[in-house]
């Protein structure tokens, strides 16, 4: 008897453990059916697809019933889950009609059908929308969006998976603050919790409110001593950027500022408290500018060590430094020169790689001409591209590029460079250690800002492309959508968003995108002779 009974705990564990493995399999490919029986241990599991729920209903579009039976020896037990594809979702900003500047809209994607949805509306924020920032939850059907308008109000609401909740309203800058992004969203990695920091209105310095999924706090002053450098309503945080440390144990979050007198300083967030990690001054008073977003963060998907990456004021120069969490230690400051670089970093994007300690660093600079360069961090050091990918990109008020990193693992270590370079929209394949040969995709002349992720669910590769109004040629400005199916290299052909008025430059931050993060299980039973 306790010999069986062993053997029916051993084919519990396999069936689920074939269970999880389907629903990553599912993720995957949506073309996933089954397979088995596959063996596990001493036994086996297998795997079967159903369309019906548990009761043999149909399933809507983007779920599937999964079965798996383990089996070891004489015992056999079996388990289902009903599971849907990861979601992603869209939002965009509009120019017209009138009443609609001020609404969020946003679609959302169905990575069985490969296309995005029906457009929705979430709560209007007042006049024009200039940023956007949204993320998603890890543990919670739940997405945060941020946003600033013209009048320099920051408001965050939440999606819960079906509607979005009420707006709140963090700060109200001077209408000039308005055109940078004085505000961010991360996600604790092991809290869980969404922290929001944004330029203060009341003392002109950073502060920040914490969302538990439940409750907001108060607006809070970051408790650190940045020497009175934020007392002048002159020195206002104009681009703060934020990332999370992606190790399991950690809540930790870094946070780069660049202010209105190009003063640089980071901190971190040490999930009670912000921390100084030893620098007591501020990092630099002499950044590239202060009127484009010439810094950014990351973290080592791996080690957990931070990078901070700045413009200097010299030519071809940025400056970096580390932060080890692990040991406590800030590195000093460095310097990547890139030497094809014809002026001073003024956007600026740093992008870690899943599940490795690399990089890529891509910039844009203030050239009459921008040019558009990269290097990429091998966890240790940088390495430039050796040349521009563009010489004249489409303008310098906007950030029309962004780069991001394969999360398929047949593409692992792969990723994708997307700009406007003038004329049509470009892309550029990293294969890990080299860069393929440029590719345009035809159409939208008037790129002049681009969105890019890759859900780490199913190795789907979104895009969003806001067109300016002010470059001519006689097309009509749209917003774009393009995307690469899971593993796939052909993108497809830019479909519209949004075929409307969209705004001169800067375009601003007027379109992001996020996927979903969390394991999207409907419902789970074992099944019983």
């Amino acid at each position: 008897s306790g010999g069986m009974h062993i053997s029916s705990a051993q084919a519990l564990f396999i069936a689920e453990s074939g269970l999880e493995k389907a629903i990553r399999q599912r993720s995957l490919d949506n073309t996933y059916v089954g397979e088995g029986p596959v063996a596990m241990g001493q036994g086996s599991y297998t795997i079967t697809v159903f369309n019906t729920d548990f009761g043999g209903a149909a399933l809507p579009s983007g779920q599937r019933r999964l079965r798996s039976v383990g089996q070891i020896d004489n015992a056999t037990r079996t388990v289902e889950a009903i599971v849907r594809t990861g979601a992603a979702m869209m939002v965009y900003a509009k120019d017209t009609p009138a009443g609609s500047v001020g609404v969020p809209f946003f679609r959302q994607w169905n990575n069985d059908t490969y296309a995005w949805g029906a457009e929705g509306q979430a709560n209007d924020v007042g006049p024009i929308i200039r940023y956007m920032v949204l993320k998603f939850a890890r543990t919670r059907n739940e997405a945060i969006l941020g946003t600033m308008n013209s009048s320099g109000q920051i408001h965050v609401q939440i999606w819960n998976g079906t509607a979005w909740g009420a707006i709140r309203l963090l700060s109200t800058v001077v209408a000039a603050d308005s055109q940078y992004r004085g505000f961010d969203i991360e996600y604790e990695t092991q809290g869980d919790r969404a922290v929001v920091v944004f330029n203060d209105a009341n003392n002109r310095n950073p502060a920040y409110q914490i969302w538990d999924g439940t409750s907001w706090t108060a607006t809070v002053g970051l408790n650190v001593d940045l020497g009175g450098n934020y007392s002048s309503s002159n020195n206002a945080p104009r681009w703060i950027e934020l990332a999370p440390n992606p190790l399991g144990s950690s809540s930790e979050i870094a946070l780069l500022t660049l202010d209105a007198n190009t003063q640089v300083y980071g901190v971190r967030w040490t999930g009670t408290a912000w921390s100084r990690m030893s620098a007591a001054t501020i990092w630099d008073t002499t950044g590239a500018t202060s009127a484009r977003k010439a810094m950014g963060v990351a973290y080592e998907q791996l080690s957990g060590t931070a990078l901070f990456i700045w413009g200097d004021d010299a030519n071809d120069d940025q400056l970096w430094r580390t932060w080890d969490g692990s040991s406590s230690t800030l590195s000093g400051i460095n310097t990547l020169t890139i030497n094809s670089m014809g002026g001073r970093a003024n956007w600026i994007r740093l992008v870690a790689q899943p599940n490795s300690d690399n990089m890529m660093y891509v910039v844009q600079d203030d050239a009459g001409s921008p040019d558009l360069n990269s290097a990429f961090w091998d966890g240790t050091n940088f390495t430039a591209n050796g040349a521009d990918h563009d010489s004249s990109t489409e303008n310098a008020q906007s950030m029309n590029f962004d780069f991001v990193f394969d999360a398929h693992p047949t593409r692992a270590g792969r990723g994708w460079l997307m700009w406007g370079n003038g004329s049509t929209v470009s892309t550029r394949e990293w294969t890990g250690a080299a860069w393929n040969a440029v590719v345009n995709l035809g159409g939208s002349d008037d790129t002049s800002f681009v969105r890019l992720i890759a859900h780490p669910g199913s190795g789907a590769v979104l895009a969003g492309i806001y067109e300016n109004v002010s470059s001519g040629g006689g097309a009509q400005d749209d917003i774009y959508e393009t995307h690469l199916t899971q593993g796939g290299t052909a993108w497809s052909a830019l479909a519209t968003v949004w075929n409307g008025g969209t705004i001169d430059n800067p375009v601003h931050f007027r379109v992001d995108l996020a996927a979903e993060r969390r394991t999207p299980i409907v419902a789970w039973r074992e099944v019983f002779p």
